[in-house]
């Protein structure tokens, strides 16, 4: 739960504990000897993503450093990024037979989930030590944690905090409507990431009111992984499609699942624009002048025992 603002702290107190916390986390996960190594990887990268949608939150507070900041774990990211892939094209394929049953013959779901194992075998033995890798990463987030301390936001309290949500939600608005005015598959990823953006700001901005935020969370994490599956779709497809992984002589079943492909790509997109749609409902003006009233009000609450119990006990019954 420590990924949030807290009520009784400045912005530039709150963005600077919890950048450290997402480093400690990450660093604790390369450190667990008992997680699987593709398991660190991806909590390693979900921690990474996480410090780059609070460096998006607050963007406007420090545009240079931002620049600098999020290029950094971005790239870091990037480069551990090819180990999780050739797991999540096994996982995928998986999900995707599970969800249209009858559609392949056992013959043809093992031949092409063979040729996905080897593509990973050989890709693990491509990218030498892992376990190295992950040393290599874990000084480099060290490193990082000691600039946390230079960082310092030119602007404060709700006016960088507003201005951080509203940029990423006007961003995804216009994603969405350039996603089906335009359904490529970089219209899409770019929608998805945009989504994500307001998962992490709700997130961090829950303390506001649980209810209302808890409700946009919701929505705006199963937005994510619905465009996530979508996207786990395209690269799925694209590998099949390219000369990586070897499938000589498997033309036909190959156009089999290319169609499932597509065909359940649809379906996740059909979904995902309702619920997209009530998401981004309000102008991006209006929901930041109603979380702005929320801020307000958080802000100024009584610090003492009684009546931090009393707020506990009036959101408990509300979240009912």
């Amino acid at each position: 739960m420590s990924f949030r603002l807290r009520r009784n702290e400045s912005v530039d107190e709150g963005v600077r504990r919890i950048a450290r916390q997402e480093i400690g986390s990450a660093l604790a996960k390369i450190d667990d000897e008992c997680l699987p190594l593709d398991r660190t990887v991806h909590e390693v990268r979900k921690h990474c993503k996480k410090l780059r949608g609070l460096l998006r939150l607050v963007r406007p507070g420090f545009e240079e450093t931002y620049r600098q900041e999020n290029a950094w774990f971005r790239d870091a990211a990037q480069d551990l990024s090819g180990v999780r892939d050739a797991d999540v094209l096994i996982r995928t394929f998986d999900r995707l037979v599970s969800c249209r049953p009858g559609q392949l013959d056992a013959s043809t779901t093992d031949s092409l989930r063979g040729a996905l194992e080897q593509h990973r075998r050989v890709f693990g033995e491509q990218i030498g030590n892992l376990n190295e890798r992950l040393d290599q990463f874990a000084h480099k987030l060290t490193e990082a944690r000691e600039r946390i301390a230079d960082w310092r936001l030119e602007r404060n309290g709700f006016d960088v905090i507003g201005a951080g949500v509203e940029a990423a939600y006007r961003r995804g608005r216009r994603t969405m409507k350039n996603a089906y005015a335009d359904p490529t598959p970089e219209n899409f990823h770019e929608w998805r990431k945009r989504a994500k953006d307001h998962w992490y700001h709700m997130r961090l901005l829950r303390g506001l009111w649980k209810q209302e935020m808890q409700t946009r969370r919701d929505a705006a994490e199963s937005l994510s992984e619905l465009l996530g599956d979508d996207h786990d779709l395209i690269v799925l497809r694209e590998k099949l499609c390219g000369e990586t992984i070897k499938l000589d002589g498997q033309k036909d079943r190959v156009a089999k699942i290319l169609a499932m492909i597509d065909a359940r790509r649809l379906e996740l997109q059909a979904t995902a624009r309702p619920l997209g749609k009530r998401l981004y409902a309000e102008k991006p003006s209006e929901l930041i002048d109603r979380l702005h009233a929320y801020w307000k009000v958080w802000r100024s609450a009584k610090g003492s025992a009684r009546s931090t119990d009393k707020a506990a006990s009036i959101e408990g019954v509300m979240e009912v």
